[in-house]
């Protein structure tokens, strides 16, 4: 359930993948991309995860993957 509330202070996937990134220079996966609702939430949940991992690949990170879990 957080997810779906995202209180202020919450920090974002990109942010993390920024962070990760800037910490340990090693390549990043982001694996089991999973929301247990109904499926237009799985989609956007997905997309948004999706669209974080492309975000950080354009500012530097080396994400080389993401995965579902379904």
């Amino acid at each position: 359930e957080t997810v779906r509330i995202r209180p202020s202070g919450l920090t974002g996937l990109q942010s993390l993948l920024a962070q990760a990134w800037e910490r340990y220079h090693l390549p990043l996966v982001v694996t089991e991309v999973h929301l247990g609702c109904d499926v237009e939430h799985q989609i956007r949940w997905l997309h948004q995860c999706w669209n974080s991992v492309r975000a950080a690949r354009r500012q530097g990170a080396d994400v080389r993957a993401l995965t579902v879990w379904s």
